[in-house]
């Protein structure tokens, strides 16, 4: 668990269902910093101390190939 300042980088896919849109922007719902919110609340307490603690994040919401969310935390130095 972190307990010292921490990046976090949050990447939402949702599945294309038209090939071109692949790796495009998803300009339409759901709202990113909803879904940020969503995910930061679940690891509160579980991969961090503290929310307090994000000094940075970085987040995508694009199309991709399947739906799915990956979060990579980094101690800041």
């Amino acid at each position: 668990m972190f307990t010292r300042p921490i990046r976090v980088t949050v990447w939402v896919m949702f599945e294309a269902k038209r090939k071109k849109d692949l790796g495009q922007w998803k300009p339409t719902k759901a709202d990113l910093d909803n879904l940020l919110k969503i995910h930061l609340d679940a690891l509160n307490g579980v991969a961090f101390a503290d929310d307090a603690l994000i000094c940075e994040i970085l987040a995508t919401k694009r199309w991709g190939d399947r739906n799915g969310v990956t979060v990579t935390i980094e101690e800041l130095v």
